[in-house]
């Protein structure tokens, strides 16, 4: 049979903590301090950068002759080369390779002929003989057409039999459909071009004396001034600055006033930095915390003070004192 047990019991509920009076400055002030870990805000930079970024010249139309020379110099890379189709196996002698060509050109399949023979078949498609690793192979293979099977070759591991399965002529490109592409690739080095032209000016300004506003102006540079961010690149509100990460390890290895070198964040983007102040880690003023802290002062005190109801309900019970005299006492429904 199994045991089973009658019990009784109430509720300690957050009323029978009674009215928690306001909380005074000197307890909010000490609830700063016990929460200090928590509530201290991190160390914020601000920083003013100088962006190079191009002129409007640089999505100017680009001319055909710029055009025509381009597409010269780059045609073979642009076409597309001739590939094959096709399936290999390589044997361990000359003799099994042998045998594999003539059971392949009796028109076994590649799949029944590796079975038949231990071997397992290596399938390419579309492959252009640059792709191939050894050179003997790829000699032998683009010597074929369609549906054609090769003698076997010496390759660099064992000897291997070839099938070309099928032939994927060589598309020459043209200039028109190779020209949106041209344009594109001529633009993007008109725009680093003139990018740099200005980090050099800046650079060279920066060499005669000038400081980083004076030096970005001549350059033609555009600063910005960013607001304030944590190492990380957060802001005050714990959103993430939307700025290259360079930025944030180049302002935190400035002291207050450093102006930094120009920075290369790739892809055609530089950038300098100043550092115009900084706000050490601190923990908050009072007033600006005063009504979000008092609720959690509120909220702690209500927890202590049901605590201790229950420690000194539950002793009552202990020490003898009838349970249901105890929940009149506090007004608690007994279950």
């Amino acid at each position: 049979a199994f045991e089973s047990r009658d019990g009784r019991w109430f509720e300690v509920t957050p009323a029978m903590a009674g009215q928690i009076p306001a909380p005074t400055d000197a307890q909010l002030n000490a609830f700063i301090q016990e929460n200090a870990d928590r509530l201290r805000a991190p160390e914020f930079r601000m920083v003013s950068v100088v962006l190079f970024t191009p002129e409007a010249s640089a999505n100017a139309p680009i001319s055909e002759d710029r055009i025509r020379e381009r597409f010269e110099f780059k045609k073979d890379t642009l076409s597309k080369p001739e590939t094959r189709s096709f399936v290999t196996l390589t044997a361990p002698n000359r003799e099994t390779a042998q045998k594999i060509a003539t059971a392949l050109r009796a028109g076994q399949s590649p799949a029944d002929v590796g079975r038949a023979n231990n071997i397992t078949p290596a399938a390419f498609n579309e492959t252009p003989r640059s792709a191939i690793g050894d050179a003997a192979t790829a000699a032998a293979v683009f010597g074929l057409q369609a549906n054609q099977v090769s003698n076997p070759v010496q390759a660099g591991v064992g000897f291997a039999v070839a099938k070309v399965t099928a032939v994927q002529p060589a598309a020459p490109a043209t200039l028109d459909s190779a020209r949106e592409e041209l344009i594109q690739e001529l633009r993007a080095e008109d725009v680093k071009t003139q990018t740099y032209a200005k980090v050099e000016k800046y650079e060279a300004a920066r060499t005669a004396g000038k400081n980083l506003a004076d030096a970005a102006r001549e350059a033609g540079g555009r600063i910005v001034d960013l607001p304030p961010f944590t190492k990380d690149g957060k802001l005050p509100n714990g959103q993430a600055l939307n700025a290259p990460p360079q930025i944030f390890e180049t302002a935190w290895s400035l002291t207050k006033g450093g102006e930094s070198d120009v920075i290369d964040a790739g892809q055609g983007q530089y950038f300098a930095v100043r550092v115009n102040d900084i706000r050490p880690s601190a923990l908050p003023t009072l007033a600006e915390v005063r009504e979000p802290l008092a609720a959690q002062w509120v909220q702690r005190e209500t927890m202590r003070r049901l605590s201790a109801k229950a420690e000194e309900l539950t002793t009552r019970v202990r020490n003898g004192e009838d349970i249901a005299a105890v929940a009149r006492s506090v007004n608690a429904p007994l279950t």
